[in-house]
């Protein structure tokens, strides 16, 4: 299982409600939208030969991804907050 945790709208982030409306436009659910935004993104690298992102990305997506990944309030299963 793959445990998405849901942020405000960033390069390395999508919300919620984000995610709905794209899931809404492909006519997918959730989890077929992350299933083919993945497989976009994969192939989409694949077609740049090197199979990686440009340097920019990297250092962005890693920068965001390092803010994003502080601890923060507990939660239950579903994401609440832990009561």
């Amino acid at each position: 299982m793959l445990r998405v945790t849901f942020a405000a709208d960033a390069v390395a982030r999508v919300s919620r409600a984000t995610l709905k409306r794209m899931a809404q436009a492909l006519g997918f659910n959730e989890t077929q939208t992350v299933h083919y935004a993945l497989a976009y993104f994969k192939r989409v690298l694949a077609q740049r030969g090197s199979g990686s992102a440009p340097a920019a990305v990297r250092t962005t997506t890693r920068r965001s991804l390092r803010r994003s990944s502080r601890p923060s309030a507990p939660t239950n299963r579903r994401g609440n907050p832990a009561e």
